[in-house]
């Protein structure tokens, strides 16, 4: 196929503008350590995050209205100018940490925290929608060519935002910022000959989570016979849209683990 001049396929995706994104983080923390007597010091400390929706300075990033089922252009119809997600304030994060020496050769330590991530600027939450986008795809079939490489390639047209085809970005409006709880406990044991034992458990939990090269097809297709573009949730309005990528908080994780070593002290005495 190829000697003959014969693609399998031919694909073009081009984005029509240069954006302008803007998003704003900003934090502020108290923190403080108090040594409550000879034995016991604590580390208590809370700190509050605060990042913004990512918008686009001249309205360029649309969405989508699970609701409506429609294409939104920030700045137009009331929609915000971060395509309707709301700013998530209440990302308050305590910390709380202590040391306490139990005896002459025992110290124990634990801490506690709660982290903050941002939004990435990444391909999906980057709103590459149309009509700023210019899809081409032309599939061959098995036996019948359609075009061969000596044709021209078809001038670029922007994608109908009305009349959706190919992939759709979009971010869900109630969107919260993911965060993860840390924690841990470390018991530390002085042992003969110059020996240090320590022992700790380590715990990280992630919640509301989401990702940037990690999304929902919210136009995925249900299992069934037909094929699979007849299938997809949004088929019957918007039969050439491919898929509907959105990012959303839709998993958690969770890490727990028991770390033990055994180290040896090197003791030097002085003369």
């Amino acid at each position: 196929s190829f000697l003959m001049g014969y693609p399998a396929t031919t694909d073009r995706n081009k984005y029509l503008i240069h954006p302008g994104y803007r998003m704003i983080e900003t934090g502020w923390f108290f923190q403080d350590d108090w040594r409550v007597n000879r034995w016991l010091t604590l580390n208590p400390g809370i700190r509050w995050d605060y990042y913004s929706p990512i918008s686009e300075r001249n309205g360029l990033a649309p969405n989508f209205d699970f609701v409506a089922q429609k294409a939104v252009f920030p700045g137009k119809d009331g929609v915000s100018m971060s395509g309707n997600v709301q700013k998530d304030r209440n990302n308050f994060s305590p910390r709380m940490g202590f040391a306490a020496q139990v005896g002459q050769k025992t110290v124990v330590r634990g801490g506690f925290g709660i982290n903050y991530t941002p939004l990435l600027l990444g391909t999906f939450n980057a709103y590459r929608n149309p009509p700023y986008t210019s899809t081409l795809a032309i599939q061959a079939g098995n036996i019948t060519p359609i075009n061969k490489l000596g044709d021209p390639i078809p001038p670029v047209t922007p994608n109908d935002p009305v009349n959706l085809s190919g992939p759709f970005y979009a971010v869900i409006f109630n969107y919260k910022t993911p965060y993860v709880l840390q924690y841990n406990l470390t018991v530390q044991r002085q042992l003969p000959k110059g020996l240090v034992w320590t022992s700790s458990y380590a715990a990280s939990l992630g919640r509301v989570q989401s990702g940037s090269n990690s999304t929902v097809d919210m136009d995925g297709a249900p299992p069934g016979a037909a094929a699979v573009a007849t299938r997809r949730v949004y088929y019957g309005k918007y039969p050439g849209m491919t898929q509907l990528l959105t990012v959303k908080n839709y998993f958690t994780s969770s890490y727990h683990s028991m770390q033990t070593t055994l180290g040896l002290r090197e003791v030097y005495g002085m003369t």
